[in-house]
Formats: C-alpha cells, sequence, structure tokens
C-alpha cells in the first residue's frame, strides 16, 4: 500500500472492481476535487450513493441561489431542489438536462453522479441522448448508476445510448460510487507533492 501510495498506483480489493472503475477512467476526466452533485430521479439508490461517497471522502455541497432559481423553473413541483437533485420519477429530458446543465456551471461541483432509473412512463431515449451530450463535452467527470429491466427491448436501446456515447453506467449505485471515488482519488494522486 505504501509503495502505491507513493509511486500514485491506485489498489483495488478485486479484478472485477478494475475493471469497472476502468471504464470511468477510460471516458471521463479528472476531478477537480471531491465535491460531488447527485442527480437522481428516485430515493433510495441516491441515499446508498451518498454514503458510498462520503466514505471514499467525497462531500456533497449545497447549491447556490443562482442554481436553486434555475431548477425552480424547470424542475416538476414534485422535485426535490438541493444536492441531490430528485427529479422525480416523471422528471423527463428536460428536467435531467436542466439539472446537469445547473452543476456543470456551479462552481462548488467538481463531479455528476446521475442515478437513473428507466420509468416506463417517460422518453428514456432522449434522457439518455442528453446524459452522452453533457458527458461529452468533457467538463466535469459524468458517472450513471443506470437501473432498468434489461430485458425489455426499449431499454436496450436506452443502454446502448449510453454506451455507445461513453458514458460510465453501472447496475449499482455503490459500483457507479466507488468508480467516481477512484478518479478523485487518482486526481489527487496525481496533485501531490511527490518532492
Amino acid at each position: 500500500e505504501l509503495i502505491f501510495e507513493k509511486t500514485g498506483i491506485l489498489s483495488f480489493t478485486n479484478e472485477e472492481e478494475l475493471c469497472q472503475v476502468a471504464m470511468a477512467f477510460a471516458t471521463q476526466p479528472f476531478p477537480k476535487g471531491n465535491r460531488v452533485g447527485i442527480i437522481t430521479n428516485t430515493g433510495g439508490p441516491a441515499v446508498i450513493a451518498t454514503d458510498e461517497l462520503v466514505s471514499a471522502g467525497m462531500v456533497l455541497p449545497a447549491l447556490s441561489a443562482r442554481a436553486k432559481n434555475i431548477l425552480q423553473e424547470t424542475m416538476l413541483p414534485e422535485a426535490t431542489i438541493g444536492n441531490p437533485i430528485d427529479v422525480v420519477a416523471t422528471g423527463g429530458a428536460a428536467q435531467f438536462r436542466s439539472a446537469m446543465d445547473v452543476l456543470m456551471e456551479e462552481e462548488t461541483i467538481d463531479s455528476v453522479f446521475i442515478n437513473f432509473v428507466t420509468a416506463p412512463f417517460v422518453d428514456t431515449n432522449e434522457i439518455a441522448k442528453h446524459i452522452v451530450e453533457v458527458s461529452n463535452l468533457k467538463k466535469k467527470p459524468v458517472v450513471c448508476n443506470f437501473m432498468t429491466n434489461m430485458s425489455l427491448e426499449r431499454f436496450q436501446v436506452t443502454a446502448r445510448i449510453l454506451k455507445e456515447g461513453g458514458v460510465p453506467c453501472y447496475s449499482f449505485p455503490t459500483t457507479a460510487a466507488e468508480a467516481l471515488g477512484a478518479l478523485y482519488r487518482y486526481s489527487k494522486t496525481r496533485a501531490r507533492n511527490i518532492g
């Protein structure tokens, strides 16, 4: 561990974790710091992700007044405006995009964690296209906890849009949070003073 730390090598518990994290390393920039913004359309996985991110040394800053004002205008009435931003299950592409744009502009946010559960009553493909667009800006790292029923063809299409668009997607919030935590750990390693 000490040798790895001194030479800037990240260690992982097993090969599966290493491969999962590699998806994020292959497609995303490194975060400038440990401040993460969460977008979710359901509560439970966001709570799990928050716990995992905090244990990885990350923090969830409050949103600025400017960000809250924008979200008040663009979110559905049932949405929770804070960090996490809960766009709720009926939130569509417009709500996801607004939340992503806000977090990309927030100076106090270094990375974005998206919890995307495919609700049957929204256009999930359109949401996926917007996630890809924002991720491709390479402004801040984006990871996605993508929870779906892959036996349904319509959600297979959604998954393909995300994958082909280079968005690192994970089936569980813990795995997605570990990947984002690893990006942060490595960015911290790269910035260390090696004397």
